[in-house]
């Protein structure tokens, strides 16, 4: 059991995790779950074309000390994909710190993500287009409604 972060080419954190499982497979299940609903504009796993470095902590003992040590480091560092558990307000205690490995490069997944990442792209402006097309639309109705 362990927890994982996920960083931008810059080495901003993007998204903190946990997984049960090794660390590198939770990881490619982002991707994956990127081409399983690459169908949906609104999927919210548009932002993994963005990840480039990883990290995980140390193991910790159990599940509770997993969802404690998430929602701790969610709630300190606040990063921008995760969405669930991610307060805006540090905690008022401290835990003890995890042991964190050094920032790995996405490339040592031996997975073809360029693939996942080209998805993405391929996703976002088909969003955009889509977003134009409805500006586009109110547009006319405005103006149908001033004539």
């Amino acid at each position: 059991m362990r927890l994982y972060k996920l960083f931008n080419e810059d080495k901003e954190l993007l998204y903190v995790g946990q997984t049960t499982n090794r660390v590198k497979q939770r990881i490619k299940q982002h991707f994956q779950q990127l081409k399983d609903k690459y169908t949906s504009l609104e999927d919210k796993n548009i932002w993994v074309k963005d990840i480039a470095y990883f990290s995980y902590s140390e193991q910790l003992k159990n599940a509770a000390e997993l969802d404690i040590y998430e929602i701790y480091e969610m709630s300190r560092s606040n990063p921008k994909e995760n969405i669930r558990n991610n307060h805006d307000e540090e905690p008022s205690f401290i835990l003890p710190k995890l042991d964190w490995e050094e920032l790995h490069p996405i490339s040592e997944l031996d997975y073809d993500v360029e693939e996942y990442k080209q998805l993405a792209k391929k996703l976002e402006k088909k969003r955009e287009e889509k977003q134009k097309e409805r500006q586009e639309k109110i547009h006319e109705m405005e103006e149908d409604v001033s004539l």
